[in-house]
């Protein structure tokens, strides 16, 4: 154990003369803890004799000798310390203890500083040396006498500055040995003088219990003497009646001496009852007296108030309740309830360890609620209060904690003592900030958290953190002895060091280290490597460049940005060639990418490496089935290729039983030794996952794929265990800064990997600032922080950037044009009319905040978008939610009853997953624009397809050689998402679902929809709505997009055009009218198979009459070459800017000839300015902090800026 990890021992007691400011350490207390009152000490010193003892050790100690000669005398400390012990009083000996570790203290920070002036003066001395050498041997010619003696008495200097140092060091070692053994000797000091106050107190309790016993019994004695002179009783009655006192005093008398003549106890009983057993006790007596009841119907309960318990030791014992168990529990407590079983501490208590009823009634006051409560006022309260910004913020990481704490409970997981010490300061500076928060002070109690400064200074620490000091002695009893007094805030009245942990600072100053990579500062560039079937471009040459200095550095991997069309793909193939391994056992590249592409990926690696390199590639799972059961047959190859949804399955599988189901609650496991710990021979081993699972390399292609942490697929991969680690993604950040963390935290980039750090720095002044703790001063800093770390991990070129003056790529121009127009007549009342209908829809949502409003008012503003294309679009969306089913089944006990109950059943998780799907709107098997009230959901795992996608997938899982079938012969469906399996009988609408899980049917108002779907089917035939197509005219929108289509036409015979929309149901009608004008068109969207869309695009390149291809934004987005097109028409604004311009990269590309025209269609006045101005602060947001104008004022920024920038140093 090293010193500095001592934490029940002031490390600063008071002022040392020093020169340095008092501090507190971080782990320690602000003061060691008294014993009695200061001034009781202080008398008792008036005694010569105690007077000598206390300062007797402070003389032997501050004789130590900090010259340069060894010190060899024993240590004062021990020989004091085992001479005090039997000779001094507790308050002599606290005030020893004082004063002793303070001389101690002195002594290591003099120490301390001179060890740094030590590493100095040999680093000079020594680079002196080296520079004298070398001068003299630049010649060649034999060296003078004088240069021999200044050679000679140069390498001397060394020496002897080296033996100071050595020396120096050794005496440091020794005092902090030292100061361990001191502080073990207080620590036991403590702990017996505590076990003597307890004993004190408790034979004080027996004392007084002792005499009232004895009060009462000779009141009664006299009573009864009364009584037998007044007659009262006889006198036969009297005798054996004072007899039975006389025998009962006797026996106190023997008891209380029994009790005093035997050894005292080293730790009292608690006389205190387990109220939580004695309400469960209770429980079961009345329910045993309970004669209405059944036994079947007691025995079951009297198992449910054992569960209850079992739980409840459980948690107390520190010991992870996963979710099956909280279940369990949960329902245990909720059927009790139910049946008449009140027990309101229990219930309360239960919800203190995590438990969440799902019936309200069962708790009186929801302290959970309360909780979350208190911290959202006390936010409020330091939000508008006067304090300063460093307090401010220092109290909201308080909260913060207190917040971590409550969802560490509520996810199963009881505080480790580490953290509740941690929990325990944090609320103590709180109540010294006058933050009253008692219920919740009195709340954080239950689990064993002190909310006092005497019981926190009292509390021994159970674990210390044990580091190795390093050379450079940053780890020291006194961490903040090192730090330079400017660096303490002066208004910081927590009395805290504004400043990181020494850790944290080198690791950013690592990152400072290189800062500057531009193409024009990175060094030279690297040939092709000899093993590659083709030549580098000069861009690429560079990047690989960059890749090797990287992967040669600490940080060992990075971000590859470069713009789509600069060749990712190939950069990172010529790094696995240019750097591989040269150990066998550890040669393999892990290669996670979108199954769309993996193919593409090994096409790539066949193609761009030689066979002569012997470079082997597999790809495992997926839909081939190509998978291996262990680690050795994976490291054979060079390459691995994997989805992303392939991992994240392995590692749901992999995952410990003993944790439960995976979910977001838990936090990562990034250890893959760690969470193997957990795990029984039995279970599922991974071979990404094991042991001795440790790739060469990982490259996540299109890493934007775990922009969310939260997902499996991006804890699988930030799991993986690797040497090196790289991400590929032209758009890294899309949304928001928290998406960067995810990459970060997969790169393992110090200090940033870890989420407090990354939110205390990036996160939270670049969210989104409800509560204005951060002004616009604070977010400009961290832009440029942001902009100076991606600088330190990335390398981002675009395709107008130039390298020798000249274009990256010799591509044609890119022309964007902003069609607007605006709706008129009959469109613009339609519209309006929509509009003032949806807002008050959405404001009666939003208001009310019922569950599933989000997906609600997420169709208003797709009825408005859908209106700005063609008011028939909105008419047929609404008629075909009309006229939807909400189950496909004519039985009301087979079919709907049965699917309503399978709803119920489904998992929080899956739920959770559901309004992820909504609010993507996208379906996962044709990627199309989804709309609520034709969606279906799968129940298995939550995901949702539109229904009309339901039939073809039905028929690909049946056609599978590993389909799946029930005993019954029923389809077990996989979902391409997340291999999740749903029974083909288990699909269910979004409307049956939504009617279930937000608006709360019951079985008889599901009855009452059954009986009303019924007659609306009777009439169906009737009532079916087909669009005029004779009488049907274009819309405004439809009118632009001819016009383009026209003038194209005219201008030319072979240019030809993209129209990008994403509703199929826009084509539907656009088709009519292309018709009508003889257009010959295509059309490409997410409903085709792969052989259809791949036919689609060869008639597009090869029949030149086919000119205008109508192509889906989601299916054709990506992955697509079209370069035969040189106009891309965006009909219908995308919320992300990114996906657009994905869209336009199709055609403007490597291969394009022709000046590509872009032609964006707007109505104004209509939401789409709103979609407008979204995607503009998106790209503000992503520009900020990646645009390359902004990425050279990095390179502005002197080495003081930096640190400055980041808290490293003042300006």
């Amino acid at each position: 154990m090293e010193v500095a990890d001592v934490p029940t021992i002031d490390l600063t007691l008071d002022d040392v003369d020093t020169g340095f400011k008092k501090s507190v350490v971080a782990g320690s207390s602000p003061r060691l803890p008294s014993l009695k009152d200061s001034p009781k000490i202080r008398h008792d010193l008036s005694s010569p004799l105690k007077k000598e003892a206390a300062t007797g050790f402070k003389r032997q100690v501050e004789r130590l000798e900090i010259d340069d000669e060894p010190n060899k005398r024993p240590s004062p400390g021990r020989e004091v310390i085992t001479l005090i012990d039997d000779e001094m009083d507790p308050q002599s000996k606290e005030v020893f203890f004082r004063e002793g570790f303070k001389s101690l203290q002195a002594n290591s920070v003099i120490l301390q500083k001179k060890l740094v002036k030590r590493e100095k003066e040999f680093s000079d001395a020594k680079r002196k040396w080296s520079l004298l050498d070398k001068s003299t041997k630049n010649g060649g010619e034999p060296l003078s006498k004088t240069q021999q003696i200044l050679l000679e008495e140069a390498r001397l200097s060394v020496e002897r500055l080296d033996r100071k140092r050595q020396v120096t060091k050794s005496k440091l070692d020794d005092v902090k040995k030292r100061m361990h053994d001191f502080a073990s000797k207080w620590n036991e000091f403590v702990s017996s003088h505590s076990n003597e106050l307890k004993q004190s107190q408790l034979d004080d309790q027996n004392a007084e219990t002792y005499v009232k016993e004895r009060q009462n019994l000779l009141a009664q004695k006299e009573r009864i003497a009364h009584m037998v002179r007044n007659g009262s009783i006889d006198h036969a009655t009297y005798l054996k009646t004072s007899d039975e006192v006389d025998k009962k005093l006797n026996a106190s008398n023997l008891e209380r001496l029994s009790r005093d003549g035997s050894p005292r106890p080293s730790v009292p009983v608690s006389e205190k009852k387990d109220l939580f057993v004695v309400s469960l006790d209770t429980a079961k007596q009345l329910l045993a007296k309970n004669t209405s009841r059944t036994e079947l119907t007691k025995r079951t309960l009297y198992q449910r108030l054992d569960l209850i318990r079992r739980y409840r030791d459980h948690f107390q014992m520190g010991r992870t309740c996963n979710i099956s168990m909280r279940n369990s529990c949960r329902d245990a407590a909720e059927m009790l309830f139910q049946n008449g079983v009140k027990m309101p501490l229990v219930y309360d208590t239960l919800q203190d360890f995590g438990i969440q009823f799902k019936n309200r009634n069962i708790l009186k006051v929801d302290k959970r609620a309360q909780f979350y409560k208190s911290l959202e006022v006390a936010r409020e309260l330091v939000k508008n209060s006067s304090r300063n910004f460093s307090i401010k913020s220092r109290i909201i990481d308080s909260l913060n904690l207190l917040q971590e704490l409550r969802q560490f409970v509520d996810s199963g997981f009881p505080p480790p003592t580490d953290f509740k010490h941690r929990v325990a300061t944090a609320i103590v500076e709180l109540k010294e900030q006058g933050l009253r928060m008692d219920k919740l002070y009195e709340n954080v109690k239950n689990y064993g958290i002190v909310t006092t400064r005497s019981e926190l200074d009292l509390l021994p620490k159970l674990q210390q953190n044990e580091e190795q000091a390093s050379p450079n002695a940053q780890e020291s009893i006194d961490a903040n002895a090192m730090i330079e007094p400017q660096s303490y805030s002066r208004s910081n009245n927590f009395q805290v060091a504004n400043v990181y942990s020494a850790d944290d600072q080198e690791h950013i100053r690592s990152l400072l280290e290189n800062i500057k990579q531009d193409e024009e500062e990175i060094e030279g560039e690297t040939l092709t490597p000899e093993e590659l079937t083709v030549n580098l471009l000069k861009h690429q040459r560079i990047g690989l460049q960059w890749l090797l200095k990287v992967e040669g550095s600490k940080k060992k991997g990075g971000i590859l940005a470069d713009d789509m069309g600069l060749g990712k793909t190939v950069q990172a193939i010529a790094l696995m060639i240019a750097h591989r391994s040269k150990d066998e056992t550890c040669k393999t590249n892990l290669i996670v990418a979108p199954v769309s592409i993996l193919r593409s990926w090994q096409g790539e690696i066949e193609t761009k490496i030689k066979k002569t390199a012997k470079f082997k590639s597999f790809i495992y799972g997926g839909a081939g089935g190509n998978k291996v059961n262990n680690w050795n047959t994976l490291a054979k190859y060079d390459a691995i290729l994997v989805s992303y949804q392939t991992l994240a399955i392995e590692f749901k599988r992999h995952w410990p039983l003993k944790l439960g189901e995976i979910g977001k609650d838990y936090p990562n496991i990034e250890n893959v030794e760690a969470m193997n710990s957990l795990k029984q021979g039995n279970e599922y081993w991974s071979p990404f996952f094991r042991n001795e699972s440790t790739f060469y390399r990982v490259i996540l292609d299109e890493g934007q794929n775990i922009k969310n942490k939260n997902t499996k697929a991006a804890k699988a991969c930030c799991t993986i265990s690797s040497k090196y680690r790289w991400v590929l993604s032209g758009t890294p950040i899309q949304n928001n800064m928290g998406e960067l963390y995810s990459l970060i935290k997969f790169l393992r980039i110090p200090p940033y990997h870890r989420e407090e750090r990354f939110n205390a720095d990036i996160g939270r002044p670049l969210g989104n600032n409800k509560n204005n703790d951060y002004d616009s001063e604070d977010r400009k800093r961290t832009m440029k922080k942001v902009r100076v770390l991606l600088k330190a991990i990335m390398l981002r070129r675009s395709k107008t950037d130039k390298i020798d003056g000249k274009g990256i790529l010799e591509l044609p121009a890119k022309d964007v044009e902003i069609e607007e127009a605006q709706l008129e007549g009959e469109e613009e009342a339609f519209y309006s009319n929509l509009e003032q209908k949806n807002q008050k829809l959405a404001k009666r949502i939003l208001e009310k905040k019922i569950r599933g409003g989000y997906s609600n008012v997420l169709t208003l503003l797709l009825r408005l978008r859908q209106a700005c294309c063609h008011p028939e679009l909105v008419i047929a969306g609404e008629k075909k939610a009309e006229d939807t089913k909400v189950a496909n089944g004519k039985s009301f006990e087979n079919d709907w009853l049965r699917l309503y109950r399978r709803i119920r059943a489904m998992s929080r998780d899956q739920r959770e997953v559901v309004v992820s799907s909504i609010d993507l709107m996208t379906c996962f098997w044709c990627l199309e624009q989804l709309e609520p009230e034709s969606s279906s959901v799968l129940t298995g795992c939550g995901h949702l397809l539109c229904d009309a996608c339901v039939e073809p997938f039905v028929e690909e899982a049946a056609s599978l050689p590993n389909a799946l079938h029930t005993e019954k012969g029923i389809l077990r469906l996989p979902c391409k998402k997340c291999q999740n399996r749903t029974l083909e009988t288990d699909v269910v609408s979004y409307r049956l679902y939504d009617q279930v899980i937000n608006q709360s049917f019951t079985e008889r108002m599901l009855f009452a929809e059954y009986q009303r779907e019924m007659e609306r089917q009777k009439s169906k035939a009737q009532n079916m709505y087909f669009p005029d197509l004779k009488t049907l005219k274009p819309s405004t929108k439809m009118r632009q997009c001819i016009n383009v289509i026209q003038k194209v036409m005219e201008k030319s015979d072979t240019e030809k055009i993209l129209v990008f929309s994403q509703f199929t149901t826009f084509f539907d009608i656009f088709e009519h009218f292309l018709t009508q004008l003889k257009v010959p068109f295509l059309r490409y969207t997410g409903a085709l198979n792969a052989q259809q869309r791949s036919d689609v695009i060869n008639r597009f390149y090869r029949e030149e009459d086919k000119r205008v291809l109508l192509i889906s934004m989601k299916a054709g987005n990506s992955g697509l070459t079209l370069t035969c097109a040189n106009h891309v028409v965006i009909v219908d604004p995308f919320w992300n800017p990114y996906v657009e311009e994905q869209a336009q990269d199709r055609c403007h590309r490597i291969s394009q000839t022709k000046e590509v025209h872009v032609h964006k269609l707007f109505i104004k006045n209509s939401v789409e300015d709103r979609i407008a101005e979204l995607q503009k602060r998106k790209r503000e947001m992503v520009d900020a902090a990646m645009d390359a104008s902004n990425m050279d004022s990095v390179n502005r920024l002197g080495a003081r800026e930096l640190g400055f920038l980041f808290g490293l140093n003042t300006l």
